[in-house]
């Protein structure tokens, strides 16, 4: 009996032993993961890049919309100025008719 107990005792140390090995090897690729995601000092990796990234998406979000109202601005003062220019009698009759049709084709 003295020796299954021995047996058993040895067996389950041999067990512990080798769930702590693989507990460390966890512990070793968790901490690569941490190492990969947040760079050793916290702020080089995977996600401070993304955070990065997100931030540059964000202004460029901001840049193409101010783009546009600025495009859409730079149409009314075109198309007032034809109409100054139209209405003046600055140009000619064709000359008028191509810059109306020039107008339409920007709307």
């Amino acid at each position: 009996m003295l020796s299954t107990i021995q047996t058993t005792v040895s067996s389950q140390l041999a067990s512990q032993s080798k769930l702590e090995t693989q507990f460390e090897n966890v512990e070793g690729r968790l901490e690569q993961m941490r190492q990969l995601l947040h760079g050793p000092d916290g702020s080089a990796g995977v996600a401070a890049r993304l955070a990065n990234i997100e931030g540059i998406v964000h202004a460029l979000s901001d840049d193409v919309v101010a783009l546009q109202a600025d495009i859409k601005e730079s149409k009314k003062n075109f198309i007032k100025f034809a109409l100054i220019v139209i209405s003046s009698g600055a140009l000619s009759g064709a000359g008028a008719s191509k810059l109306l049709a020039l107008i339409a084709s920007t709307q």
